[in-house]
């Protein structure tokens, strides 16, 4: 396959000004490590580019943001956690009002401490701060301290670049630059078996299992939209 141009992938994203960096660094990676990471086929290619556009977000600068934004209003931290919406006063408290902005960090600690979790959704946050040093990363989105050391050892094992010192802790940054979210997407993307799924829908599922219709209408939509981008 041909490597991606910087053309394509503003396309691909649907934004002429996403930053080039980032579609450098997109399209180096996605030509050195395809065959390493199993996106080696058009479709495959196609795919994972989709659930990338779908999950990842773009500033309006063009920058690409590779963590999760947690920037909610009280009410939607009511209507999306189970936690929140037990405790409203919390969720006003730390929520963005006209009276103040989202307090990100404490969103992230509360919403993703394994003690505010059902067993079955607890993510390996254990200690204080967990929430917010583990929150979404990389392309797709990984979030609490389980999954991404999981897609950092992948990495690790896949390419030999190591990211986690002798102490088990992730070296400072590694969270935080285009390059290491871009291959922490892929490795998720191969870790997690994506690659050897036959549909869109099938590999959003792995992603995120709860997403209604409509969201899952749109990303066939946006798998279209770049295979037509790509085949053209």
């Amino acid at each position: 396959m041909q490597q991606l141009s910087i053309e394509q992938i503003r396309k691909v994203f649907g934004r002429d000004d996403l930053d080039i960096v980032f579609c450098e660094e997109l399209s180096r990676l996605l030509d050195m490590y395809m065959v390493t990471f199993k996106i080696d086929t058009p479709m495959r290619r196609v795919r994972f580019l989709a659930q990338a556009v779908a999950e990842t977000g773009v500033m309006s600068t063009g920058e690409v943001r590779v963590r999760e934004n947690l920037n909610y209003s009280a009410d939607a931290l009511k209507r999306l956690s189970v936690y929140f919406r037990m405790h409203p006063e919390q969720a006003k408290r730390y929520g963005r009002t006209k009276e103040h902005k989202a307090n990100q960090r404490m969103i992230a600690n509360i919403w993703y401490a394994d003690i505010n979790r059902p067993a079955h959704l607890r993510l390996g946050n254990t200690k204080d701060g967990d929430g917010w040093l583990y929150r979404g990363a990389f392309l797709f989105q990984s979030t609490g301290k389980e999954n991404i050391l999981k897609d950092i050892r992948h990495i690790e094992k896949m390419t030999g670049i190591r990211l986690i010192d002798e102490h088990g802790n992730v070296y400072e940054g590694v969270l935080s630059n285009y390059m290491l979210s871009i291959l922490g997407g892929m490795a998720h993307w191969h870790r997690t078996g994506m690659y050897k799924l036959e549909s869109t829908n099938a590999i959003t599922n792995k992603i995120n299992a709860g997403l209604p219709d409509y969201k899952k209408r749109e990303r066939l939509a946006t798998a279209q939209r770049v295979k037509e981008v790509l085949v053209a």
